[in-house]
């Protein structure tokens, strides 16, 4: 009987450091998600390497889903700022292909696929933009640029302050017959650029000329991205979880010593008990992780803490930190079994 609740007490103290394990992934997580969220919030939807860029020659309409390219995209077209009732908004129209950065979202929602090229004029504003700035009609909210009527799906803003807030975006294609889109300023995100070496953007019917800009650091752009002090936090976060892992890996190998031992005594190979272990060790890490990290995806998605980006950037994480667990873990179990005899 005391055996039996040595071994459940000792379950427990190693159960009870791979939560704590658990919560540093998850709270390192949550300051990733929370850092990229404020970068790009600051770049006002940019990425650190977006392409700027304007059209050399007056073209004909545009269909920008057919830029060839096998990467995820979005289309920015800088329309201008516009002062309504004593406050600068900036006007942007937006085209994604597949899958884009959704802001975070104080009402309504974000655009989806559906609603480009669809003969729709749609726009998701700014949570500082004044209501006296609005159309209402048939209980729906309008919003008027350029003599359009442009129907709000959706508020925009995070729990700071940040451009976004006095920003206007309005779909792409609802303004590509406009003879002054002609000089407008156009930003790509995209992982690859697939503009050729001659400064044609690749259409699936003619290749457009463009000129390619490099804007700079300009306002706020880059102001937030601080390199020197995102790679320190990483770098303490990392000798926290290995230290950490590894304490409870020399832990749970120090109180299992008693029972190795009775174990080998009874015939029972060093081999085996060391497979055993580890097992039983690895089984415990992968159990708790995953309560814990579970439990965390939901309260972040309950919570409306984070938009489908984000929550699939923290994800994304918790995979990367159960991997470095388990990889730790299994690496100081084998250095400590290494060590016992043959037989």
């Amino acid at each position: 009987m005391e055996k039996y609740r040595l071994c459940n007490i000792n379950t427990l103290l190693i159960a009870a450091l791979f939560i704590l394990l658990s919560l540093i992934v998850v709270v390192f997580n949550y300051y990733q998600v929370q850092h990229n969220e404020l970068n790009q919030l600051s770049r006002g939807l940019y990425t650190k390497n977006s392409i700027f860029f304007t059209i050399k020659e007056k073209a004909a309409e545009i269909n920008w889903s057919e830029i060839e390219t096998s990467d995820d995209y979005t289309i920015f077209s800088e329309l201008g700022s516009v002062e309504k009732n004593g406050s600068w908004q900036e006007v942007r129209a937006i085209y994604f292909n597949k899958s884009t950065y959704d802001p975070p979202l104080a009402e309504g929602r974000f655009f989806n696929d559906a609603d480009f090229y669809n003969n729709d004029n749609l726009a998701v504003i700014g949570k500082n933009i004044d209501g006296t700035d609005l159309l209402e009609k048939a209980d729906e909210l309008y919003y008027t640029f350029a003599g359009r009527s442009y129907k709000v799906i959706g508020i925009m803003g995070a729990s700071y302050s940040s451009k976004l807030d006095n920003t206007v975006l309005v779909n792409l294609d609802s303004l590509q017959s406009d003879s002054f889109m002609d000089s407008t300023v156009y930003v790509m995100n995209i992982a690859h650029s697939p503009i050729t070496s001659d400064l044609k953007l690749p259409l699936l019917q003619n290749d457009l000329p463009i000129h390619v800009f490099d804007r700079g650091d300009s306002g706020t752009v880059r102001a937030m991205d601080i390199g020197t002090q995102q790679l320190m936090v990483t770098f303490i976060f990392i000798i926290l979880l290995f230290s950490t892992s590894v304490i409870s890996a020399f832990f749970w190998m120090n109180r299992k010593k008693s029972e190795i031992l009775v174990l080998w005594q009874c015939g029972i190979s060093l081999k085996t008990i060391g497979r055993r272990i580890l097992s039983t060790y690895m089984a415990i890490a992968l159990v708790c992780y995953i309560f814990v990290g579970t439990g965390s995806v939901l309260f972040f998605k309950l919570s409306l803490t984070f938009n489908r980006y984000s929550l699939f950037i923290f994800i994304q994480g918790l995979e990367i930190g159960l991997l470095a667990v388990l990889i730790s873990s299994a690496l100081v179990v084998w250095i400590f079994t290494s060590k016992w005899p043959s037989g």
